[in-house]
């Protein structure tokens, strides 16, 4: 049985009249790495300032660790909501020392959690001379000062560089290997399906999906085919059960494999059909097409 780290039910966050949460519901257990998506304004970070106890829910409940938000339960908890805020005139080293001593964990984590995010070497020198991905590498740091069980992550690769979101992409990874629960907000799909393995989708405050990235992105096996004989393709398919042609372009068709079949066998059919093909590829969705389905459904 997976071990339940965190538990939302029924959690809804109203401003006046607009529900920012509406009804969400979600369980993450030990070990996950969970993405929470959604387009701007669907209630990604509010959700996480709930659970985190920064902000209070209009209804619903939430626990961590199988009992109710508390002190001690923050302890196991280490969060990045939103812009960090350091010192721009102090050293990396000191800035830490600041958020330790704020947070209670002691000063003798500094060193591990600089060298964990590769800025040991940057500890004497100033907030303000770090680059964009170096000072969200720092905000990671701050995270895990006191090694905490759980990292949760609100835009952790926000306004970086590719250079810069596939640092923190690796830091993530790295913690998560450590058997780290992570649950990270973020809107760069393509990160998510490389980080995550599983995924909460919001759009207008409601969540739309949830589950593993695998079982999400599970569907009819497609394949991309191409052949001169393209008329004699399509009444292939057409009259064979087990087939599906979604789309058309040219004399390349995309078709659904109902029955399951590998594009092995049905490559060998075809040519006992006489149609021979010049291009088999098997297609799969990625989780950014998944996810427009999903909003433009939603």
């Amino acid at each position: 049985m997976p071990t339940e780290i965190v538990s939302v039910n029924s959690l809804s966050k109203n401003f006046g009249s607009i529900k920012a949460v509406n009804n969400v519901s979600f369980t993450v257990n030990k070990g996950e790495v969970v993405g929470i998506l959604g387009p701007n304004g669907s209630g990604k970070t509010t959700t996480l300032a709930i659970i985190l106890g920064v902000k209070h829910a209009t209804t619903g409940t939430y626990s961590w660790f199988g009992e109710k938000g508390t002190a001690e339960t923050n302890k196991r908890i280490g969060a990045l909501l939103e812009v960090p805020h350091f010192y721009p005139y102090l050293s990396l080293e000191r800035n830490l020392k600041t958020t330790a001593l704020a947070r209670g964990t002691g000063l003798s984590d500094i060193n591990r959690v600089l060298q964990r995010v590769g800025l040991y070497k940057r500890r004497k020198t100033s907030f303000q001379t770090l680059s964009l991905g170096m000072k969200q590498r720092l905000a990671i740091a701050a995270t895990m000062l006191g090694d905490p069980e759980v990292l949760v992550l609100d835009e952790p690769a926000n306004g970086l560089d590719p250079e810069g979101i596939a640092e923190i992409r690796e830091l993530i990874l790295d913690e998560a290997k450590r058997g780290k629960t992570i649950i990270m907000a973020s809107h760069i799909l393509d990160e998510v399906e490389k980080v995550c393995s599983h995924v909460v989708i919001l759009k207008n405050g409601k969540g739309l999906a949830s589950g593993s990235v695998s079982a999400l992105l599970t569907e009819t096996p497609q394949v991309l085919v191409e052949a001169n004989e393209i008329e004699n393709l399509i009444s292939f398919f057409e009259s064979n059960e087990g087939y599906a042609i979604s789309e058309r372009n040219g004399n390349h068709l995309l078709v659904g494999i109902k029955d399951g079949s590998n594009t092995t066998a049905l490559n060998r059919r075809l040519f006992e059909a006489g149609i021979i093909l010049s291009r088999l590829e098997p297609k799969r969705k990625t989780l950014e097409e998944q996810f427009l389905e999903l909003i433009k459904k939603g």
